[in-house]
């Protein structure tokens, strides 16, 4: 079994990346690849190609929309397989010395394995819902997008020196055919928020209690208090997060 303490969600597909114009484009993957000690998930995609028209243009933006959501659905199960095996002793036990690796090939609607039938049909169940409700630390909201966007700007260089990244149970990053980035700090619109604001937060946590120790650690660093929030990650909500 090989140890871990950290479960990453690695998105391949930064979508803007993928959106040079010219008249031929590569494809370019997108998958969330979820990985913790008792199993792996790849939920693969492929990014939507590049525009050369404005018609293309507007169909692009219609594919970027739903990679989106089909990103967040991704999301999702790999927030649910967490909760599966947290829930399940039996199943911790089981996958304890042999971690399962699940595959969602694009364009199936289902996972698919070479392990046990009897597990992977287990994870399937898991699979009740396209979207995720997981927490986030937020560090103020704001009543116009500039205001949240100052203050972007002034935590960013606090924020970067905080070393979070072996503390929670739960990290995730997404990477495309631009490279790798970090969601640290990103501003989600009034619709989004759960403050009804423009609402400056850090990070995207499957648990609570990680969001919970992230805040302890940012509050004296900031000398600011901060909250944990809901987030549910919808599509949009994602898009948000990879735009910044």
């Amino acid at each position: 079994m090989r140890a871990r303490h950290l479960f990453a969600i690695l998105f391949a597909g930064s979508v803007a990346a993928c959106t040079a114009a010219g008249p031929a484009f590569p494809s370019c993957e997108c998958d969330v690849v979820a990985k913790c000690r008792w199993f792996t998930l790849q939920w693969q995609d492929t990014c939507p190609t590049g525009a050369a028209s404005g018609l293309e243009k507007d169909l692009n933006e219609v594919q970027k929309k739903q990679l989106l959501e089909r990103m967040a659905h991704g999301v999702a199960f790999a927030s649910q397989s967490w909760r599966l095996v947290q829930n399940n002793p039996d199943l911790r036990a089981a996958l304890g010395a042999a971690p399962i690796a699940l595959t969602k090939p694009e364009g199936k609607t289902s996972l698919v394995s070479v392990d046990a039938e009897s597990l992977v049909a287990r994870f399937r169940q898991a699979d009740q819902t396209s979207v995720a409700r997981l927490y986030t630390v937020r560090l103020g909201s704001y009543g116009s997008r500039q205001a949240a966007a100052t203050a972007l700007l002034k935590w960013k260089g606090a924020v970067a020196g905080v070393a979070v990244d072996s503390l929670p149970s739960v990290a995730w990053r997404y990477q495309s055919c631009a490279g790798a980035r970090e969601a640290n700090l990103f501003v989600l619109p009034p619709s989004a928020s759960s403050s009804g604001q423009f609402e400056l937060d850090f990070r995207l946590l499957i648990e609570r209690a990680d969001a919970e120790k992230i805040a302890g650690l940012l509050e004296p660093r900031l000398m600011t208090h901060v909250d944990v929030a809901e987030v549910t990650v919808t599509g949009s909500v994602l898009g948000a997060v990879l735009s910044q």
